[in-house]
């Protein structure tokens, strides 16, 4: 049968203490794995089949990581999904895990060990086997097709600055109208640098988004007296948002709204004490999503492209 990956790594279909169906227990292999809990040192008595038996992590089983809960609170169904895996709590318990693996060598048969190798000690592998399958799942086109304009809340769940650093990175990556990278970004995740800003942003958006980047543009003449600043920076945003989508994350460009007559963008530029060749053209929000994300309708795609000709199909 398939693994059925927990929270934190364990496979529950070779776990003895799993009893979901198809995977029922009878009341003596039950007994028999209290017993071996208690010569493990999983438990320090022989516990009842109630106790023993289980049909799945839950954040209200006690669990010394909390890793149900963690995993809960992102929404994420295991730390394979987490941006911060492996994090350092979860490091802890996969090195706790592996503490208990001699003494299982030593007081159980060589079936009981082998069962409980795939059930509790292949916690990383399994989770990296996950990750590499999730992060093979959606390739550049998908991740077009389905990246969004996110407007609703986020959790609240920082972002790593790992996953920020590569963010940036996508955006600097980005072409530029004659290499003049004319495009800068400025990444902020201080907690109380972000209310400040949030503040000036008036009628408020994002407000619940755990870290913005700001994009930043400069007027470099490439060639005579045309400058590429605009395509520069859009293209930036671009590679960010799909940076931001394949990571997991969400957010949406926020460019008219702060570039109005009121010139929230100023406010924000005189208050970080950005320099005045410098100008602020969009703020994109980062973060997990805590509301369902909508696509926006678009018009067929014959209406759109054609081939050799105005309307063509041919």
């Amino acid at each position: 049968m398939d693994k059925i990956i927990a929270a934190c790594g364990n496979d529950c279909s070779a776990c003895p203490r799993y009893i979901a169906h198809p995977y029922e227990k009878t009341e003596e292999e039950l007994r028999h794995t209290a017993e071996l809990w208690l010569k493990i040192g999983y438990r320090d008595r022989i516990v009842s089949n109630d106790e023993i038996s289980c049909t799945g992590c839950k954040p209200e089983n006690w669990c010394r990581y909390k890793v149900v809960k963690c995993c809960e609170d992102r929404a994420i169904s295991n730390c394979s999904e987490c941006s911060g895996f492996p994090c350092d709590n979860m490091k802890e318990c996969f090195a706790v895990t592996q503490s208990f693996e001699p003494k299982c060598r030593e007081v159980c048969t060589d079936s009981e060990y082998e069962q409980m190798r795939k059930a509790f000690f292949e916690k990383e592998r399994n989770l990296l086997a996950q990750r590499d399958i999730k992060g093979n799942s959606m390739d550049i086109l998908d991740i077009i097709k389905n990246r969004t304009s996110y407007r609703g809340k986020y959790l609240n769940t920082p972002v790593p600055k790992a996953d920020l650093v590569k963010i940036l990175e996508a955006g600097a990556s980005a072409p530029s109208g004659c290499n003049k990278q004319t495009s800068s970004f400025i990444a902020v995740d201080d907690t109380v640098l972000l209310d400040e800003i949030k503040t000036l942003i008036e009628p408020p958006v994002a407000e619940t988004a755990p870290a913005f980047i700001l994009v930043l543009t400069q007027r470099i003449v490439a060639y005579r007296d045309k400058c590429f600043n605009v395509q520069d920076y859009s293209a930036a945003i671009e590679n960010m948002l799909l940076a931001i989508k394949a990571l997991g994350y969400e957010s949406c460009w926020y460019e008219g709204h702060i570039t109005d007559e009121d010139d929230i963008a100023g406010k924000i530029a005189a208050h970080m004490g950005i320099p005045d060749d410098y100008k602020i053209v969009c703020i994109l929000p980062v973060g997990k999503p805590a509301e369902e994300t909508r696509q926006a309708p678009k018009k067929p795609f014959e209406s759109r492209v054609w081939f050799n000709g105005f309307g063509e199909s041919k």
